[in-house]
């Protein structure tokens, strides 16, 4: 019987516990972000990164999970990963079951296509920097399809084309504008 009443106080004690860590890594988390963009500093955007890259790991299911998301992705937007940060821009934009349509998941989607073009910007030969950005801009398109993103983006290609290149007139006519993504 003795055994049976403290296991209720320790189970609290530990739920306790982890949510307490759950809000300390949080915030360390965020106070990094905030020390990396004051200062533009690389290296404290990749610290960021792997302090949100373990708050996902450890807390994938809690309520800021979504925003940690595209926080991690901003730090390593930030780091010059733009391949990575489209794919946490994505994952921000449709992993997320309950905003997988709202307004902050819409910017994470257009952030994607942001990243991903970056990518390109940067390597223009890279195939799966550029396979990428045309999947996430028909992913875009077809989430949010009244988004002026959505209604200025090329139209999709048949099933089995191939993409012109990135560099071709009517590409450069359709590209995004290299710009920072937002938040």
């Amino acid at each position: 019987m003795a055994s049976a009443s403290l296991a209720l106080p320790c189970t609290e004690l530990v739920d306790s516990a982890a949510a307490i860590r759950e809000v300390v890594l949080r915030q360390a988390a965020q106070y990094a972000l905030a020390q990396a963009q004051q200062g533009n500093d690389r290296q404290k955007y990749t610290a960021a990164a792997a302090l949100y890259e373990r708050y996902l790991r450890e807390f994938a299911n809690s309520d800021s999970a979504q925003a940690a998301n595209a926080l991690l992705a901003e730090a390593l937007f930030n780091t010059g990963d733009y391949v990575r940060a489209g794919t946490e821009y994505s994952r921000a934009a449709y992993a997320y079951p309950k905003d997988s349509t709202g307004a902050f998941a819409e910017q994470a989607g257009r952030n994607a296509i942001v990243a991903f073009d970056s990518a390109l910007a940067k390597n223009p030969r890279d195939v799966t920097a550029q396979d990428s950005l045309f999947a996430t801009v028909d992913r875009f398109v077809a989430r949010f399809p009244n988004s002026p993103v959505a209604r200025t983006a090329p139209p999709r290609l048949p099933r089995g084309a191939q993409p012109q290149s990135r560099h071709s007139p009517r590409a450069r006519s359709h590209s995004s504008r290299s710009h920072s993504p937002s938040p």
